[in-house]
């Protein structure tokens, strides 16, 4: 049997010839590529799934639709993936995740392939022996119509929008119902199968008879989709993004909205939403800790849980934005951002606190440095005395080394003397030791008394010098204290100003905020008001329709019978004339005339009510439009009227902005003239100052130097006095004790003074008394100058830090003692 096929028909032929031959061939290569690779013998397998990204073309069709879901059924079970990770993630660290929720397209799947969706309601108008693409059109329009991702606009005829999860894709429904069968006759496979090649005959396996209802191409493609879900399920699924910079192939170059338009079609952006709706950010507690810990106002505790739960609950942070884990502080999006908020507001607080102590320190120095320049004369003075003091200490020690050296010499004399006259007298050494002790005791003290009375004296004079640089230092402190805490009042002022035009602002963004709830409040009501009225419209125009369509119907019958009875009169007229018909009497032919008068008189009547009906249902259109365009008149009118209130207020913010922008340079300007002003003043406070300290220090000095010179001039005259006096009373001493050793002796001055060693005579023998020797004084000498046996002269063997005699002269012996 041959069966002609016109040009559409022939040519979806060819197509699914060639989709077929390409199906099998590829499910060939499968076969042969598992078969050489010995896949699906183990339990373990790593497999490889790669599918068409998501498209959105000028022209989508019935392809598109499937590949579109396939990216849609794997990017729900990809969110289901990552966000039953995620919620493990927060369970196993004690998380409560209970109002957590994540975007879903669930859903959107089971608008598509669930019962009653668009594959299915495919397939049923394929099984319809008249079904089109139009009618699956309004079938699913009419099913799908409340549904969110579903859309069908009134003024596209042969299309309608699914949003996806990465957007709105418009699928044109022409020729979907061809594209869904499986239109590859039996009779062209037997056809292939005839081929004298081998491999055909393989490729193409031989038609089998269909029990049942035959499965399309959509159905067998969910078939498909659900084996595939199936075996993802039952692995441990990892994904790999693949991003297309830009189409250029140029290195160094990236195009945005390309790139994002990928993002989005690849399910990252879904991620992100994923996550966000979840708890992002999660911190480490020691991290945690230590970057919030400033957001605390009490000392945190050393434990990293309990000091972390402790910033959260500071913090004022909704416990369902913020939770503390067993590890780490888990926080949403929002929180994360008032968080960080709150860190640089305690941050800011702190700035301005450590501010205000270094201004402190630096304001408490700069009165330090003004309160040393204003006293430098008197300190520096001060300074000076005490230096001077220190000179005179080690002068005074220098002096006491050289008395100690004479003292030690005279001693070195003495015992020398001892030794070559061998005549002293122990008991007045110890008696002139102990006078000459007392005395030397005596002269320090009274040393130490001037000295005192001295610098009693310079302290007295500097207290009264100082008194009246310290009573205009107290007076300059005050001025500088009452300087201060006018500031602190004026910055007290200036902070309440700010905290009142703080105050100010947040009152207004309040009103701003209830009049921005209000208008949407406003919009909203509008916004539901029109759509009643346009749904009020619609059905007035639907009744309106109706109503016309009725009147032209009445019409047409009416119109058709009035030609009928026109046409039958015409006849019948015709019959009359041709003698055909029946002959009336005068009675009857007046009485058939007075009928079709009156019959073409309600025809007439009918006509003129026909043509008035007609016309007031088009003056009522008329009216009708005119309406709707005083409405759309009347609208455009209140949305211009707001917009010009909402320009009124913004050049009235801008205004009230200008005025307080030059309010605030006008008082930096009469700050900055204040503080110019007190700069001067303290510029000139200053001059005045360093002349008055100058003057000061000069008269300092000039009264520092004359004391100086009074006071080494005195310590000279009772270094002489002293000197002088010691040598008297040594020499006095001298005189006695050799007057005492030689009473017999002429009296001796100081001219004609010989030494006792040189008028002794040597000794004449030593013998041994005891075992000790002794010295047998020649005949005439003084039994007094016999040394006894076994003792020694008090001075022998005296260290030289023993106290010595002060003024005493050495004297040497003119010769060697004879022994």
């Amino acid at each position: 049997v041959v069966k002609k096929l016109n040009t559409v028909k022939a040519a979806d032929g060819r197509d699914a010839l060639v989709k077929t031959t390409y199906d099998c061939l590829f499910g060939w290569e499968v076969i042969q590529i598992n078969a050489l690779t010995d896949s699906g013998t183990g339990k373990n397998f790593v497999g490889l799934l790669d599918i068409f990204g998501f498209e959105d073309f000028e022209l989508n069709s019935f392809e598109q639709l499937c590949i579109n879901l396939a990216n849609e059924t794997l990017q729900g079970h990809y969110n289901q993936f990552i966000f039953r990770r995620d919620m493990d993630e927060c369970r196993a660290e004690g998380v409560d995740v209970a109002d957590v929720e994540f975007p879903d397209n669930t859903p959107c799947l089971k608008m598509q392939v669930g019962r009653g969706g668009l594959f299915d309601m495919l397939d049923e108008e394929c099984s319809l022996g008249k079904g089109s693409d139009d009618g699956f059109l309004t079938k699913i329009a009419e099913r799908h119509k409340p549904n969110p991702f579903f859309l069908k606009k009134q003024l596209a005829r042969t299309s309608f929008i699914v949003h996806h999860y990465a957007g709105s894709v418009s699928y044109e429904v022409a020729n979907f119902l061809e594209k869904n069968r499986d239109s590859l006759k039996d009779s062209i496979k037997n056809l292939m199968r005839a081929s004298e090649v081998p491999y055909m005959t393989e490729l193409l396996p031989a038609p089998v008879q269909k029990t049942g209802k035959a499965l399309t191409v959509g159905a067998y493609f969910k078939q498909q989709l659900k084996e595939l879900m199936d075996l993802i399920n039952s692995t441990n699924p990892h994904w790999i993004r693949c991003v297309k910079p830009h189409p250029a192939k140029k290195p160094l170059m990236v195009c945005g909205k390309s790139t994002m338009s990928q993002l989005a079609s690849a399910g990252v952006l879904g991620t992100v939403k994923i996550r966000k709706a979840g708890f992002p950010v999660r911190i480490p507690f020691e991290e945690f800790v230590k970057r919030y810990g400033i957001v605390s106002d009490v000392k945190l505790p050393q434990d990293p849980v309990a000091a972390s739960a402790e910033i959260i609950a500071q913090s004022g942070i909704d416990p369902k934005r913020a939770q503390a884990g067993k590890t780490r502080a888990f926080l949403k999006s929002d929180a994360y951002v008032d968080l960080e908020q709150l860190k640089k507001t305690k941050l800011q607080d702190r700035a301005k606190t450590t501010q205000a102590m270094c201004r402190h320190y630096l304001a408490m120095k700069r009165v330090q440095e003004l309160v040393y320049e204003k006293n430098k004369v008197i300190i520096e003075a001060m300074r000076a005395a005490i230096k001077a003091l220190f000179a005179v200490c080690a002068a005074e020690a220098a002096a006491r080394k050289g008395i100690t050296k004479e003292e030690d010499t005279f001693d070195a004399m003495v015992d020398s003397f001892h030794k070559e006259s061998r005549i002293i007298d122990h008991d007045r050494i110890v008696a002139l030791e102990k006078k000459y002790h007392a005395e030397r005791k005596q002269a320090r003290q009274d040393v130490f008394n001037e000295w005192a009375a001295l610098a009693g004296a310079i302290c007295e004079e500097e207290a009264e010098a100082r008194l009246p640089a310290l009573d205009a230092f107290e007076a300059e402190y005050a001025a500088a204290l009452s300087m201060q805490e006018a500031r602190m009042k004026r910055a007290a002022k200036e902070a309440a100003a700010r905290a009142a035009q703080a105050r100010l602002e947040e009152k207004k963004a309040k009103e701003e905020a209830v009049k921005a709830a209000k208008q949407a409040k406003l919009n909203k009501i509008k916004g539901q008001a029109e759509l009643a009225k346009a749904r009020a419209q619609k059905a007035e125009e639907n009744r309106l329709m109706e109503m016309r369509k009725r009147r032209e119907q009445i019409l047409r019958k009416e119109v058709t019978a009035v030609m009928k009875e026109e046409r039958s009169l015409l006849v019948q007229q015709e019959q009359v004339r041709l003698g055909g018909g029946k002959v009336l009497s005068p009675e009857a032919a007046e009485e058939r005339e007075k009928q079709e008068w009156r019959r073409m008189e309600a025809l007439r009547r009918k006509k003129m009510l026909t043509n008035y009906t007609r016309q007031t249902w088009e003056e009522m259109k008329a009216a009708d439009m005119e309406c709707e365009k005083d409405d759309y008149v009347k609208e455009r009118r209140e949305k211009m009227q707001q917009a010009e209130q909402v320009r009124l207020q913004r050049v009235k913010e801008a205004k009230e902005a200008e005025a307080q922008r030059k309010r605030i340079r006008q008082e930096e300007l009469a700050v900055a003239r204040e503080v110019e002003r007190i700069r001067q003043r303290e510029t000139k406070f200053t001059g005045k100052l360093v002349k008055e300290r100058e003057e000061l220090r000069k008269k300092a000095e000039q009264r520092d130097w004359e004391l100086l010179q009074q006071y080494f001039q005195g310590q000279a005259e009772r270094e002489g006095f002293e000197k002088q006096r010691q040598a008297e009373r040594f020499s006095q001493q001298r005189r006695e004790r050799m007057m005492h050793q030689n009473p017999n002796a002429e009296k001796h001055t100081k001219d004609n003074f010989v030494p006792m060693c040189n008028r002794l005579g040597p000794p004449e023998a030593f013998t041994m008394v005891g075992g000790n020797p002794s010295i047998s004084p020649r005949p005439g000498a003084s039994p007094s100058a016999t040394r006894i046996p076994g003792t020694r002269s008090p001075a022998a063997g005296r260290s030289p830090a023993a106290g010595g005699r002060a003024g005493r002269t050495p004297v040497a012996p003119a010769t060697p003692p004879s022994l």
